[in-house]
């Protein structure tokens, strides 16, 4: 694989996710809140189409094609939800979903991101968005406390900025390998060694890259 160039961030705007025109508030809408970012940068460079100078419509139409419930959206729903909006529009994209899922015989796949390919990704035009799992450290390992979308805006040789809908904010922040992670997703059992956690973050559980999804458009009707 070509190695990422050792630098690079995109101007994507930053949407904060608690807003009482979003529904519910805003309070599981992290996904379509991100998604929002990237629709909106779109929409500033040639997508037309988009018409996301209405934040609130935008935020709430995505939330209810990803199908967005009380603990937010997955993988899975968000692709579903963010390529429905991107067709109805009169445009075209192509996702790449990485990370841990649960096939359809109820199996556990795990996939731990490539973060380089992300970045090499990110770098050559792409959009990446990033599935956390917060994580608390206890003796029998990091547990899973909860989970949250941002989007990859950038990177440098250490660390990663990303744009969080939870605060609305764009903060840059290194990254490390956990090296005993145990946790319950969807269900299911993890334990992996193989998960980069997100430090210098205002969070009081680490977060850790648990997929990522990759959005590749072209400007064709």
């Amino acid at each position: 694989m070509t190695a990422s160039p050792d630098s690079f961030t995109r101007a994507i705007p930053s949407i904060h996710q608690v807003n009482p025109a979003f529904s519910g508030g805003g309070s599981t809408l992290c996904g379509p809140t991100s998604a929002a970012d990237v629709i909106t940068y779109l929409w500033r460079n040639g997508y037309s189409n988009f018409h996301a100078d209405k934040q609130a419509e935008l935020v709430n139409e995505l939330a209810k094609i990803m199908w967005t419930g009380s603990y937010g959206v997955n993988g899975s729903t968000f692709i579903f939800g963010l390529s429905h909006y991107i067709e109805n529009k009169g445009y075209k994209a192509t996702f790449e979903l990485s990370g841990i899922t649960i096939a359809g015989d109820g199996v556990a796949k795990i996939d731990p991101p490539d973060l380089e390919k992300a970045k090499l990704d990110v770098s050559r035009g792409k959009f990446v968005f990033l599935e956390l799992g917060f994580v608390e450290l206890t003796p029998d390992g990091y547990e899973l406390r909860g989970g949250h979308w941002v989007v990859l805006s950038g990177y440098d040789k250490t660390s990663l900025v990303l744009n969080d809908p939870a605060y609305g904010s764009i903060y840059t922040s290194r990254v490390q390998y956990l090296t005993k992670t145990n946790f319950t997703f969807q269900g299911h059992n993890i334990s992996t060694d193989k998960f980069l956690g997100i430090v210098d973050t205002p969070r009081k559980y680490l977060p850790v890259i648990v997929a990522t999804v990759t959005m590749d458009i072209k400007l064709t009707i």
